[in-house]
């Protein structure tokens, strides 16, 4: 306000949350140490959005590490508080500790789920399964954009069917699904539409759409037109987990659900 006062000016202040290069260096240097202690995958092998943050990391790290596995994260401040817990799991992996720091002859195991990968590999599985045999290649396809300059990007949708000069691409989703305006995610609405605008000047583009797991019987398998054309349809549907239990009646109704939207799909294929 004193600008405000005495120069006829108005100022603002703001803040906003960058990575710190020693915070960077430590998740890094973590990843690599799990990466070659315990066979974690490759990196090109991880989801894309792992993909992405190991990348992020990489070349946000500091030059130097700093002794990082002595990092105190008591000092953490305010802005990178949510890391804290991440970081002291980084730090009992660079140092050999237990999470309760208490020795034990005991030796234990555990995995981890990638539950948003797996719901893509069982579309893209069933996906195959059911065109494969009618002619159709089915794939994950991995499209350089802007080769050569350095705002170049990779786009990866989850599932490209083609046959002749019909191309249809989808993009799986563990979001929950009940039908609501909120459950579509902005980003992933741009990201099927950058698909579609690919594929479609490429091949015609019959169908495209979003599918996740859906809980909501609300939720009709509808198709609407694209924005593109009045050709292509757009869809936004999944498989039906509303009811799901360990029971053999609820796999049943779920992989009825699940051949409901790939008979539905081939439906509009053929017309």
């Amino acid at each position: 306000m004193l600008s405000y006062k005495n120069n006829n000016k108005l100022i603002s202040s703001s803040y906003e949350k960058t990575i710190n290069p020693d915070i960077a260096s430590l998740l890094y240097e973590a990843f690599k140490k799990l990466l070659k202690s315990y066979g974690l995958p490759q990196i090109n092998r991880l989801p894309k959005n792992a993909i992405q943050i190991i990348h992020q990391l990489e070349l946000a790290r500091g030059k130097s590490l700093k002794r990082q596995s002595f990092y105190d994260t008591s000092k953490l401040p305010k802005i990178y508080q949510s890391f804290k817990e991440v970081l002291d799991l980084s730090i009992s992996i660079l140092t050999n500790k237990t999470m309760n720091n208490q020795a034990s002859n005991k030796h234990g195991y555990s995995c981890f789920l990638d539950m948003a990968e797996i719901w893509e590999m069982y579309l893209l599985k069933i996906f195959q399964v059911k065109f494969k045999l009618e002619g159709w290649q089915v794939e994950s396809e991995t499209i350089q954009s802007y080769k050569g300059s350095f705002y170049s990007r990779k786009l990866i949708p989850d599932i490209v069917l083609s046959k002749g000069n019909k191309v249809a691409v989808f993009d799986a989703k563990y979001k929950f699904m009940k039908g609501h305006y909120s459950d579509v995610d902005r980003s992933d609405f741009f990201q099927i539409h950058t698909y579609k605008a690919y594929y479609n000047k490429k091949n015609k583009l019959v169908i495209s759409g979003l599918l996740y797991p859906i809980t909501s019987n609300n939720i009709k398998k509808e198709s609407v037109n694209s924005i593109l054309n009045d050709y292509t349809k757009f869809l936004i549907g999944g498989i039906n987990i509303e009811e799901f239990t360990n029971t053999e009646e609820t796999i049943l109704k779920f992989r009825k659900s699940a051949n409901e939207l790939l008979f539905y799909i081939e439906k509009e294929l053929i017309n």
